[in-house]
């Protein structure tokens, strides 16, 4: 009984007094009101959120109790402050239903169904079109369905009809696991509810699929990922599913802890390793504590970071790109350049080291209400 629990609140205990946020951090000192503005007097403290992990650990008297409420806490994350900023943004933050996904969904699809080249005829604007007439980024009218809790209705793309042919391009059957549940905008369908979040992972995976193919020489069995900051873990989720190696997630303990959560539930307790516990080669996921990022001795066929970089600050950003270099060869990314907030780009950092080659940077067009790109490095 409550064996994911006691896992989670031991890692948490382990590593929540370490982690110092870089003061030039985009949520911290008010910036972070310059991107999201939470709902006055109604936002608890995350800190208020995770004391049940805390009293887990140290009052072992009324240890199921607390066990009982941290279980409690990770089937209800959406009313919490947990995921604020990567996932549920319209959980206990926010006044009504946040527009944070809408439009976004269709505009996604299309350019992941771009990325695999798959033909097909879909509806818009009341009429039948090959793929190829509609442009990168194009969204799509999205209605409210008052049928269905925060559910939406694409006119452009008919989600049911392309999962056969995405299922066959992809070489696995499309599956969007619900562990978190949602207050959010969604798709409703017979694979399940399609997020923001969960179609970015799906989206950043194609693409680095993609890159792989193009710039390394490994079989995907060979292949091992780290990911700095990965979120609730949807691109982990994914990465299962494109048979790579091994995939390794570094993170603050707070989000590192629904990492675990989410995928412990999604691709199973064994294929999940959490920092200080016994060691698990097999496990296909490991999930590390940023303080412990230097440690790492083993080497990546490539680094990644997606949407999150531009935000940690200054000192961060530039620390975790130069303890990449002795830890792989490649260092790719999609992050945001806007001026909401952000002190620096992505590109700032990289171009203060000489042993940095710029395989390529473009355009992505994956989000038209931010500025991305992509961004692929080489250590020399």
């Amino acid at each position: 009984m409550y064996n994911t629990e006691r896992r989670i609140v031991n890692f948490y205990n382990n590593y929540c007094e370490i982690y110092q946020n870089d003061k030039d951090s985009v949520w911290l000192n008010g910036n972070i009101d310059q991107i999201w503005k939470p709902q006055s007097g109604k936002c608890n403290l995350i800190q208020d959120d995770l004391q049940h992990l805390r009293l887990a650990k140290s009052d072992n008297k009324n240890e199921l109790i607390h066990l009982k409420n941290v279980k409690f806490l990770f089937n209800h994350l959406y009313n919490t402050n947990l995921t604020y900023g990567y996932d549920c943004c319209n959980g206990a933050c926010y006044d009504g239903v946040s527009e944070y996904t809408e439009g976004l969904l269709d505009g996604i699809f299309i350019e992941i169904l771009n990325y695999l080249d798959i033909k097909s005829m879909y509806r818009a604007k009341n009429r039948e079109v090959e793929i190829q007439e509609l442009y990168p980024g194009q969204r799509g009218n999205i209605s409210n369905n008052s049928n269905l809790d925060n559910s939406i209705i694409s006119d452009v793309i008919d989600y049911e009809n392309l999962f056969a042919k995405l299922d066959e391009k992809l070489g696995f059957r499309l599956v969007f696991p619900d562990i978190i549940g949602h207050q959010q905008k969604h798709i409703t369908t017979s694979r399940g509810n399609i997020t923001f979040r969960n179609l970015c992972g799906l989206y950043y995976m194609v693409y680095l699929n993609k890159i792989l193919e193009t710039f390394t020489e490994l079989d995907n069995k060979d292949i091992t990922v780290l990911e700095i900051g990965a979120g609730t873990g949807w691109t982990a989720y994914w990465a299962k599913y494109f048979n790579f190696k091994s995939y390794t997630i570094v993170d603050i303990p707070s989000t590192n802890i629904v990492q675990a959560h989410f995928l412990i539930n999604s691709i199973g307790s064994n294929d999940v390793y959490l920092s200080g516990e016994i060691k698990n080669n097999s496990a296909f996921v490991k999930i590390i504590p940023a303080s412990e990022f230097k440690t790492l001795d083993s080497k990546y066929s490539i680094i990644v970071n997606f949407d999150g970089i531009t935000e940690y600050g200054n000192a961060t950003a530039l620390n975790y790109l130069k303890e990449s270099m002795s830890k792989t060869n490649l260092f790719f990314s999609i992050n945001h350049e806007t001026e909401n907030g952000l002190r620096y780009t992505f590109k700032d950092i990289y171009s203060t080291i000489k042993e940095v080659n710029l395989v390529f940077r473009a355009k992505d067009n994956h989000r038209q209400d931010f500025c991305y790109y992509a961004e692929l490095l080489r250590f020399l």
